[in-house]
């Protein structure tokens, strides 16, 4: 130890870095970085006490592995946000009784008279309902008191407004219920039954086109018909509104 000393004292004099700063140096430089430090050794054969460096292999390069994973977590954390503030925004449009999220962009849908976005709203939908009840005018149609029911699912009460086909030939208000499922942004096994007045107002119409359009009764209905006999399909909802002045002039 005392030659140790001597030899180190001389090198210190003559200005000479030794290996104990170098060791020094390199701890703390590796401590800044947040890596191990480099395993710093004299090496006895060197007379010119110059030291020997062997760097930790496991540990080599972990500088870029630690910002990779902190960006992840940060995209995490804001996809947690996301999804947060979406479902924040669906509670309070549910609270006011507005239609929320997915059920908003359905319902602007509608008020263009735009099937092609209404449909693409709707996971499996009915591809003759829509078109059918768009064609009818579905411009002012409202959804009020929007609510969570038991299963999960959203339900609104639907009113149609003086435009659609339905309230201009009929006296009576056309209100109905729609419910749906709100998932990934689209609406699931959604069930939007017909108002009851529709039923008495349609065969009124229906028998006026037997009367007086005999050879356009297969445009609009059929045996088959799931309601009254009402083919659902786009022709058959245009006809119908083609021909409501003249059946409202007729009554």
């Amino acid at each position: 130890m005392r030659r140790l000393d001597e030899s180190l004292t001389r090198l210190a004099e003559r200005g000479d870095r030794t290996g104990a700063d170098v060791l020094i140096e390199r701890v703390e430089h590796r401590l800044e970085l947040g890596t191990d430090p480099t395993v710093v050794a004299l090496d006895p054969r060197r007379t010119d006490m110059q030291i020997q460096q062997e760097t930790a292999p496991a540990m080599r390069n972990r500088g870029p592995w630690i910002a990779a994973a902190a960006f992840g977590v940060l995209i995490v954390v804001a996809l947690a946000a996301i999804v947060v503030l979406q479902a924040t925004q669906e509670e309070e449009a549910l609270v006011a009784g507005q239609p929320p999220g997915a059920l908003e962009e359905f319902v602007a849908a509608l008020h263009n008279n735009d099937t092609e976005a209404a449909l693409a709203l709707v996971n499996q939908p009915n591809l003759g309902f829509l078109p059918w009840l768009v064609a009818l005018d579905t411009s002012d149609v409202e959804f009020t008191d929007c609510a969570l029911i038991a299963d999960g699912r959203v339900q609104c009460s639907t009113t149609f407004g003086p435009n659609h086909f339905y309230s201009r030939i009929s006296d009576d208000p056309m209100d109905s219920t729609f419910t749906a499922l709100i998932e990934n942004g689209r609406l699931n096994g959604p069930q939007w039954p017909p108002p009851d007045e529709l039923r008495p107002a349609e065969r009124s119409f229906e028998q006026w086109v037997t009367e007086t359009y005999p050879e356009r009764y297969s445009e609009m209905f059929t045996e088959a018909g799931s309601v009254e006999h009402i083919r659902f399909s786009a022709a058959s909802g245009a006809a119908r509104t083609e021909l409501a002045n003249e059946y409202l002039a007729s009554r």
